[in-house]
């Protein structure tokens, strides 16, 4: 009886911290505006040619680099910064990464004089 007693107590105990380090460990996300600055930013000059309808996005035609003269898509979130005026034909400096859903998140867009 004593042997059975012990061992249900023993096997108790083994429970119970099994159990509680899994509580003292917990899963930790994390949050995503620090995943979001730790993507590799972008930067790229050029003209834009568009913008969409909802003012949260617009296509830029590239003027520097290996893709001069294509055009890039950008959207805007909250944490977007915009300097300057920009309408449709300013030359701007465009700061972005890119989302895991390949969209150009843009960090900031810098009107150029």
């Amino acid at each position: 009886m004593k042997g059975k007693l012990f061992a249900s107590v023993s096997l108790a105990a083994v429970f119970a911290l099994g159990a509680s380090s899994v509580i003292c460990r917990p899963f930790q996300q994390q949050p995503d505006h620090q995943q979001q600055s730790q993507k590799k930013s972008q930067s790229v000059n050029g003209t834009i040619k568009a913008i969409g309808s909802d003012r949260r996005s617009f296509t830029l035609e590239v003027s520097d680099g290996s893709a001069k003269g294509s055009s890039m898509d950008f959207v805007l979130d909250e944490k977007s910064q915009i300097s300057g005026k920009v309408v449709t034909g300013t030359l701007v400096a465009v700061t972005y990464q890119q989302s895991d859903e390949g969209k150009n998140v843009v960090l900031t867009v810098a009107a150029q004089s």
